[in-house]
């Protein structure tokens, strides 16, 4: 029988392989164009604007270019089209989609890129991938064992002792982000666990053994990891942990398959997947509900175009992002390559290899929901911290937020 191992979440390719109709109008005749006059439903119905996320110069992010030319490849072959495609880079995304919501429209179309807008905008459905990465000689010169022998978060936490038994600059792991999806992985552990991930969160699931011992679990794991190991700023402490893991002063990296392209010396680097296998999904490309038939057809066009194999191999190729389509020979497309490009194949096909498909929390609790979770994990990081109390102090937080 196939061991059933837990990957967890989150891959960050922006191409989800459908289009989910959202629950608001398009963007009404009360949008301005670029001249600041108002449009008129007619002059509306004759461009399909896109919002997207790839909004940084290529010399600061190239994969972001990348998109931006595969968007302006689509835009001129249907130039001559009854429809503009028009793509607008946008460096805050969720503000745009938030701010449309809350003028009681939406964007035409929107790439959330595995972003996820508050509870009171959108549902959201888009493939992500994420799991974790590890440095063999790290794991092994403090006599821990390593991934592929783990059964259970009972190993995981095992290697990580030995690793702060070391002593040493070399810490296990950074805290923060990464927390969350331990805990969000634990969940997915169970056959309750994925139902409570895979709907809006309840007062029932809160008081639920299944959410109280995942919290409880990674909240322990974490106070032994350390407060210094631990950010509570999710996108800084990220990046502190690449530069750290990079570096060989860590043993294990939360982060998706992407992370790939940003090594600078892959010898020792090694995808990983959670000991129970979760796949996620979240905000991916959007379309407004009420939009023309001409501008249905070509955002239609648009999704089977981002999802065609021409389109999906330059992704993994040149994004470093795993394809939406199954399709795809990912080692066969990596032959020839450079390193990071293998290590991204090897990630990708463990991510797809998932035994379950569950959600996010931010994708369908949401981010502030996700927010207190991650946040009331940084706090019990600092020793001495009772948990149980934390836990509780969780309880109400939440309960008063889904009010």
């Amino acid at each position: 029988m196939k061991k059933k191992r837990i990957i967890s979440l989150i891959l960050a390719t922006t191409m989800a392989a459908t289009v989910v109709v959202s629950g608001c109008g398009k963007s009404g005749d009360s949008e301005k164009t670029d001249d600041g006059k108002k449009k008129t439903e007619a002059s509306d119905d004759k461009v399909l604007e896109f919002y997207h996320g790839y909004y940084q110069d290529a010399s600061e992010w190239a994969p972001a270019q990348v998109m931006r030319d595969i968007y302006d490849e689509f835009a001129k072959e249907h130039a001559d089209g009854e429809v503009e495609f028009k793509a607008i880079p946008t460096e805050d995304i969720d503000s745009v989609v938030e701010n449309k919501v809350a003028g009681g429209s939406y964007p035409d179309m929107v790439d959330l890129a595995g972003r996820s807008v508050s509870l009171a905008a959108i549902s959201q459905d888009q493939l992500l991938t994420l799991g974790y990465w590890y440095n063999d000689k790290v794991l092994k010169d403090a006599g821990a064992t390593t991934p592929d022998t783990w059964k259970n978060w009972s190993d995981f936490e095992g290697a990580m002792e030995k690793v702060r038994s070391a002593g040493g600059d070399v810490y296990a792991y950074g805290a923060g982000q990464g927390s969350t999806r331990c805990f969000n992985a634990i969940l997915g552990m169970s056959e309750n666990g994925r139902k409570i991930v895979g709907e809006p969160l309840t007062e029932e699931a809160i008081e639920s053994k299944e959410f109280e011992e995942a919290f409880k679990q990674v909240a322990n794991m974490d106070q032994k990891n350390g407060s210094s190991n631990a950010s509570s700023n999710a996108d800084d402490g990220a990046n502190d942990w690449a530069a750290d893991f990079n570096k060989g002063q860590s043993a294990v990296f939360f982060n998706g398959v992407w992370a790939a392209g940003g090594f600078e010396d892959t010898t020792n680097f090694k995808p990983a997947i959670f000991p129970v296998s979760l796949s996620s999904a979240s905000g991916g490309i959007t379309a407004a509900n009420d939009m023309s038939d001409a501008e249905k057809e070509l955002a239609l066009e648009f999704v089977k175009y981002m999802t065609s194999d021409e389109v999906q191999t330059k992704i993994f190729k040149e994004v470093g992002a795993n394809p939406c389509t199954t399709t795809l020979d990912l080692n066969a497309l990596a032959e020839g390559s450079d390193e990071k490009t293998k290590l991204l194949a090897e990630a990708c096909s463990q991510a797809n290899d998932a035994e379950y498909v569950i959600a996010t929390i931010d994708s369908t609790w949401g981010t502030d929901i996700a927010n207190a979770i991650g946040n009331k994990l940084i706090e019990s990081t600092v020793s001495g911290t009772d948990v149980n109390a934390k836990f509780e102090e969780l309880k109400s937080e939440l309960i008063g937020l889904i009010g």
